[in-house]
Formats: structure tokens, sequence, C-alpha cells
């Protein structure tokens, strides 16, 4: 029994992927760190659109259980984003990209919802209960290895890119300081 997704739970999946989608956009190329450039972040940006681009094609045509999961892993993405923006507030105060993470971080949070709601409302109920406890056990491999899989390396590989010390450390390596002149000479040249 395939069902397609609701014009409500597309909408919302829709919405919310597209606040996640505006951060990653805003974060990557239009508002980076000083010192980057656009050309700096074309993995760590096209990658998450690729695949948001391809769940939002997707989505509605699905089954239930691939829905809940897509919607569950791109929440779970959101939050990270957001985790990227509440750092950088937090340690210098919100610049322009940290207004849309903080947005991301309630975006990522219903698409979780919405996974767990499609996982919820579409389940079956006639089935003998052995097997249901079997498909059961398959969505939550399938759920973990996708986390594993997909979704963590992507959030580790973000997160590695987009945070850095929000600070430098002043230098206190418990020694005198001494002032030090170089000298080169060209070596070889006559």
């Amino acid at each position: 029994m395939m069902r397609d997704a609701s014009r409500s739970e597309r909408t919302t999946f829709l919405i919310a992927l597209a606040v996640v989608a505006v951060h990653v956009l805003d974060d990557n190329f239009a508002q980076t760190e000083a010192g980057t450039s656009p050309s700096d972040h074309v993995v760590s940006g096209l990658v998450p659109l690729s695949i948001m681009s391809l769940a939002a094609l997707g989505y509605a045509r699905w089954r239930p259980g691939v829905r809940s999961i897509v919607a569950i892993c791109l929440g779970l993405f959101g939050i990270t984003v957001a985790v990227e923006a509440w750092y950088g507030t937090i340690m210098v105060g919100p610049t322009g990209d940290d207004f849309s993470g903080l947005l991301a971080a309630p975006a990522g949070f219903v698409l979780v919802f919405l996974g767990l709601w499609t996982l919820w409302t579409h389940r079956r109920r006639d089935d003998r209960p052995l097997r249901r406890v079997a498909r059961y056990v398959l969505i939550c491999v399938i759920s973990a290895i996708s986390l594993l899989e997909v979704v963590y390396p992507i959030v580790y590989g973000y997160l590695a890119t987009h945070l850095a010390p929000a600070r430098v450390p002043t230098a206190d390596l418990h020694a005198e300081y001494q002032s030090v002149t170089r000298r080169d000479r060209l070596v070889g040249r006559r």
C-alpha cells in the first residue's frame, strides 16, 4: 500500500527544507568568513544543496518510510547548521549569516518531527505481530545506516569546515620574550 504525501505534509517539508537551504546558500556563498571566498565552499555548499534538491523533487512520490527517514536526516542536518550559527552568536555576537542559521534550528526540528509523525501515522496495523516487528527492526536498521553513512559524514564535514575558533588566543609560552633580528644572505648569487 503506497500512500503519497498529503499536501500539508509536502508543504511543511518544502518550507522547512527551504529555510535550511537558504542558510546553506547564505553561509557558503553569500556571506563567507573573512579570508575565504565562495569557491572555497563549493563542496560544503553544493553537496548538501544537491541532496536537498533531490529530496524536494522526490518527497511527494516516496513511500512513507522513506519520506520519514529523509525528513529526519535532513532535520538533523538543519539542526547541525544551526549549531554553527549558535556558536558564532555566543562567541562573538551574531553576524550576517548567523541570522539565517538561527532560523534553521526550528526548521530542523520541524523536519525531525515531520519524519516521526509520518512514521507514526502511516504505520500498518493489519500485519501479524512478527512481521510488524521485523518491519520496524528493518526501518531502524536502515535509519541507523543512513545516519552513520550519510548524515554523519556530511554533518562532520560541514562542522569541520565551518567551526573555527572565534577568537585567536593570546600566546602564552611561559617564557620570556626576546627580540630577534634576521639577516638573510643570498647564497649562490654572485
